[in-house]
């Protein structure tokens, strides 16, 4: 994906990037290293606890942290050779508790590291009719 983004950021004339998240949002689950990594972080395997352990739910959405973190990496690095400012944004859901989790964290997106750390220009909420 990041090679993907690499590309389109190099050969268009963009005004940013958006990170569409609310189609099919469950992006890391249990990939064996995401059960290796947790199993050297907390020393238990992942797939033995509630998937709403907060633990769980922070460390699924470690790796898109990263995966943003990448992108606005990528956007900073075209606005200096491009000499334009380009936006980074994300398409997400809007964050409300259900069930005792909150939908976004659940799903890995960590939007209060995203803000805080400022890789985000804007944020989209997607709101579904049920």
């Amino acid at each position: 994906m990041l090679t993907m983004i690499r590309e389109v950021i190099d050969r268009f004339d963009i005004d940013g990037v958006s990170l569409c998240f609310v189609r099919g949002p469950m992006s890391v689950g249990y990939e064996d290293i995401v059960i290796d990594d947790f199993r050297k972080k907390h020393g238990i395997d992942l797939r033995s606890i509630d998937e709403n352990d907060i633990r769980a739910q922070r460390h699924r959405a470690g790796y898109l942290t990263e995966f943003v973190r990448s992108v606005r990496g990528m956007v900073d690095e075209a606005e200096k050779k491009k000499g334009k400012e380009l936006e980074l944004t994300a398409m997400l859901y809007p964050g409300t508790w259900k069930k005792g989790f909150a939908s976004n964290l659940f799903f890995g997106f960590d939007l209060e590291i995203w803000l805080d750390e400022r890789f985000l220009d804007g944020v989209f909420m997607f709101v579904g009719v049920a």
